[in-house]
């Protein structure tokens, strides 16, 4: 076990290391000048040159790259173009409200997408099978962006009942998080609904069938802990899918979180936010997916790690 955890671990460090490299790089192709940002175009070329050569600017990318990459190992992810605040405190202040956005959206999409494929894989060829599976396509096939628009006309503009921009308590949350939820809801009630169908066709299922036990304890105790493992799987990746997709719904609801800190520091050619905020999101996915991959001994004891 030990031995894995530690394979994972420097994968994932090499796999934040690709990310950053990847992002820098982007970053500095992006047409457009931070000190242009800063100074506008009324300064004279002498302030722009002594800026750019404050920033580092002037420096060929290996050189830049290398200052920002032992910079951020120590801790130290640069200073704001635009508001020259450390990026490190621009992040910490944002992240604690896409994490909350980000466990609402997990929390509804396990629960109904979780629900409606037991449901389904239960009671296959009825018609909740089908009004289930019609819903899991829409929820597929509608864009985030083209959601959100939707639920703020209905719930805010039109029946007024919740806010649409900002964050100041829970009910700032739900718009959004209903946005967000809606495809993860419809991935993991996909899979559930396959994962049961083959398990509940496994001779140890009709054995306990055949023990006369009640059909709840059977799909609880024997089927659904055995179709968990494909289905955690998906949900690690689908919290990358969360910190991913938050870019677009904080963006359509003005959520103070970190998606939308990345959309307007690429707007202003913010490059340290830019790096910074990617490389966290990079960060947190990794140590996500580690987390999955160990839980998968929790749930199946036939796992274990050479």
């Amino acid at each position: 076990m030990l031995s894995y955890i530690r394979r994972r671990v420097i994968l994932g460090l090499l796999t934040v290391l690709g990310v950053s490299v990847g992002v820098f790089m982007m970053v500095h192709v992006v047409p457009g000048d931070p000190v242009l940002v800063m100074l506008f175009e009324l300064a004279s070329p002498a302030d722009h040159q002594a800026l750019r050569e404050q920033l580092g600017l002037d420096k060929p990318l290996h050189v830049q790259y290398w200052r920002y990459f032992s910079s951020a190992v120590r801790g130290d992810l640069g200073r704001s173009v635009r508001s020259n605040r450390p990026v490190l405190g621009e992040i910490a202040w944002r992240i604690p409200n896409t994490i909350r956005l980000a466990a609402l959206a997990l929390l509804l999409a396990v629960v109904f997408g979780g629900i409606t494929g037991i449901i389904s894989a239960v009671r296959r060829h009825t018609l909740f099978d089908h009004a289930a599976m019609v819903s899991v396509l829409l929820g597929l096939s509608m864009p985030s962006f083209w959601l959100g628009f939707m639920l703020i006309i209905i719930f805010a503009v039109r029946l007024e009942w919740l806010p649409v921009a900002g964050y100041e308590g829970f009910r700032y949350l739900i718009l959004p998080g209903l946005t967000l939820a809606a495809a993860p809801s419809a991935v993991l009630a996909r899979l559930t609904r396959s994962s049961m169908l083959e398990v509940l066709h496994q001779d140890y299922v009709r054995t306990a069938r055949a023990k006369g036990l009640r059909e709840t304890v059977v799909i609880a105790r024997h089927a659904l802990k055995n179709s968990l493992i494909p289905v955690i799987t998906v949900l690690g990746l689908q919290v990358g899918y969360l910190l991913g997709g938050a870019v677009i719904t904080e963006s359509v609801f003005a959520y103070p979180g970190i998606g939308r800190l990345v959309v307007d520091a690429i707007l202003a050619r913010d490059f340290p936010v830019v790096q910074g905020t990617v490389l966290v999101i990079a960060l947190g996915f990794v140590l996500v997916n580690l987390a999955v991959d160990l839980t998968y001994a929790l749930v199946d004891p036939r796992v274990r790690y050479g």
